[in-house]
């Protein structure tokens, strides 16, 4: 692996694909939250301490994951505290994906939120999961903050990742195509 120092206080690693496979890891476990990619991530952040001498701090982090080609990932580690508002809002397109196995668990998630702050929603089928693509680029750090902490209660699988985004458009049945948190918190 490989560290590098970035903006003074983030750490970008990368790591290639013979790396991730020593920790029994696939490219695709690294961009859909399992336990396993969350044990690997904190093992990194470890590794930054040792190598580089750099604490990144013991508060929330958050993980940006790019492909690389070779099927290496380049991870950068950031405090989520160092995150301000003026930065998600300048950050672009935000996508959320998040899966559920039923229809009930997505239901109970809607109705934890204020529904009509996320209007760019849409709820489809892909196999036996239900996903739910909400566009967070509007909302800023508190209600991003607040949709993801009833997100990892809720949800089996959270990743921002706007090519699964894509995918699931293109390959999954959409069941709501517009103002899916409304219409889910509203039965």
């Amino acid at each position: 692996m490989k560290f590098k120092m970035i903006n003074g206080n983030d750490i970008q690693c990368v790591v290639t694909e013979e790396e991730m496979r020593q920790y029994g890891l696939g490219i695709n476990d690294i961009f859909s939250n399992t336990q396993k990619a969350q044990y690997f991530l904190n093992e990194i952040l470890d590794l930054v301490e040792e190598e580089t001498g750099y604490f990144i701090g013991d508060g929330a982090k958050t993980v940006q994951a790019v492909c690389l080609p070779g099927n290496a990932v380049a991870l950068t580690f950031s405090d989520k505290e160092d995150v301000d508002q003026e930065f998600c809002e300048e950050c672009g397109r935000k996508l959320e994906v998040l899966q559920f196995k039923t229809i009930a668990e997505t239901i109970a998630f809607t109705r934890k939120l204020d529904a009509d702050r996320y209007d760019k929603a849409m709820f489809c089928k892909e196999r036996d999961n239900f996903y739910l693509i909400v566009d967070l680029s509007s909302s800023n750090v508190q209600e991003i903050d607040h949709f993801l902490a009833a997100a990892f209660e809720y949800a089996g699988i959270v990743e921002e990742d706007e090519w699964r985004a894509a995918y699931l458009g293109e390959h999954a049945s959409v069941l709501i195509k517009k103002d899916a948190v409304n219409v889910l918190a509203s039965l």
